[in-house]
């Protein structure tokens, strides 16, 4: 995991980011929605290549 922002308060702890795994299904459907394909070779890849499913930068 690269980053993640939390905020900590006393025992409460509040996520504010979720990260983008190319395991959850909602991001599987935003990246087949643009026309993106994922598919399992060496665990998930986008378009056979990318790990990651976001990146700075993308549009």
């Amino acid at each position: 995991m690269i980053s993640e922002s939390v905020e900590k308060y006393k025992t409460k702890v509040k996520e504010y980011s979720t990260d983008h795994k190319l395991d959850l299904l909602d991001e599987l459907d935003r990246i087949q929605e643009a026309g993106g394909r994922v598919i399992y070779w060496d665990g998930r890849r986008v378009l056979g290549v990318l790990a990651t499913s976001r990146a700075i930068g993308d549009n």
